[in-house]
């Protein structure tokens, strides 16, 4: 399939994941070659044929005929010497491909599929705000999961994010810092010269954002989903109750990778995320050995191929296993009807996660931008109000 055509549709505004992916597996399924370049000159009711909504055949006819965004990507990747790849390329990470609706397209810098190769890999995450203790168990893990020649996840931020990609390219290792902002707008700023030092020591730099994107705060749960999805396991160290580490921790147990939660003091509140994973069955992480137990590490025979054969089989069961489990919301005391009419009018968005749906079902049923829905869903989702499923559906918790 033309790899152009795919960059051009991650780009449409307002397009959902789903919708793209329904319609490269039309694409795919489609014996004509012509076919897929015609898309380009598709009407209405071909794309209404194939089983595509009215309003995201507009988008997309309209979109298609502006080439402009994809020339100025284009221009942007060769200008920057960026790499990138589609979902359907076999450079695309394997491990980040069993989940659901993967990223369309990832962009990079650094040799992504040389660090990544047969590599185990393993995510910390936690507080921005991390204090003395959180830094300490980074310097503690990480140059041991360096000497067993993992590679190290993280989201870039300030605190345990910067602490883990810091002390890994350090002790001679390999980190990822996977953004919430396309490559060419690097956040947060203040640590560029983290990112360039990841860069120099021969580790990466990716972001599944167009080049020039901002960091929004719908961006976040997206990275979030893509820490988690290229980690065999996750493991939080210190975080809120209400925090994206532990969106991070929930992301990995839909996706039925191992969760690690590292304990500390009872009076601090950036014990309290970590002790609530514990609560749900987490591993507790007291010393890299822990680690090690969980990944099967300790002669490091496990097949690489075997887990990503078995991935997709076992996030559906985890999910099911975990306190995170979506078949809970069925057990929930039914409201009255003047709550849910209050609800209706103070929070739609809310209200509209009664019953399990995709970001496409939403943005139909909302009749709302596609960024003023994902922020709104970070929100309650820091709140502790909605959850994502492992099929990628929200619901009210």
């Amino acid at each position: 399939m033309d790899k152009n055509l795919l960059l051009h549709l991650s780009l449409i505004p307002g397009v959902g994941p789903a919708t793209v992916e329904k319609l490269i597996q039309v694409l795919l399924e489609t014996t004509q070659k012509n076919d897929q370049k015609n898309l380009y000159t598709w009407e209405l009711c071909d794309f209404l044929r194939h089983g595509i909504s009215e309003k995201n055949a507009e988008l997309l006819i309209v979109g298609l005929k502006d080439d402009i965004l994809l020339n100025q990507e284009l221009t942007l990747i060769k200008e920057y010497h960026v790499n990138w790849v589609t979902l359907l390329d076999d450079e695309y990470p394997a491990l980040l491909k069993t989940i659901h609706l993967p990223p369309l397209i990832l962009y990079w810098w650094g040799p992504l599929t040389t660090v990544l190769k047969n590599k185990r890999t393993v995510a910390l995450v936690g507080a921005r705000k991390a204090n003395e203790y959180g830094k300490r168990v980074v310097n503690l893990l990480v140059p041991d999961l360096v000497a067993a020649g993992c590679v190290t996840m993280s989201g870039g931020a300030y605190g345990i994010d910067e602490y883990t990609h810091d002390t890994t390219i350090k002790c001679g290792g390999s980190t990822v810092v996977i953004l919430g902002s396309g490559l060419l707008n690097l956040y947060p700023s203040g640590n560029k010269k983290l990112f360039e030092a990841v860069l120099k020591s021969g580790s990466v730099l990716l972001s599944s954002f167009p080049l020039l994107m901002e960091p929004l705060p719908g961006n976040f749960p997206a990275r979030n989903r893509i820490i988690a999805g290229l980690s065999e396991m996750t493991v939080v160290v210190q975080a809120a109750q209400k925090s994206g580490a532990l969106i991070t921790a929930r992301y990995a147990l839909d996706q039925g990778r191992l969760v690690g939660a590292v304990p500390g003091a009872i009076d601090d509140e950036l014990s309290t995320g970590p002790h609530a994973l514990l609560r749900s069955g987490a591993r507790l992480v007291g010393s890299i050995e822990d680690i090690f137990d969980e990944l099967g590490a300790c002669d490091f025979k496990k097949s690489f191929d075997t887990l990503i054969e078995n991935s997709t089989d076992s996030a559906q069961k985890k999910a099911q296993l975990s306190c995170f489990n979506p078949a809970v919301v069925l057990q929930k005391p039914a409201i009255n009807n003047h709550v849910v009419e209050e609800l209706k009018i103070s929070d739609p968005v809310l209200y509209a996660c009664r019953s399990p749906k995709g970001v496409d079902e939403l943005l139909k049923e909302l009749k709302i931008q596609e960024i003023e829905l994902k922020d709104r869903l970070f929100m309650l989702q820091l709140e502790g109000k909605v959850e994502q499923n492992f099929a990628g559906l929200w619901y009210k918790v």
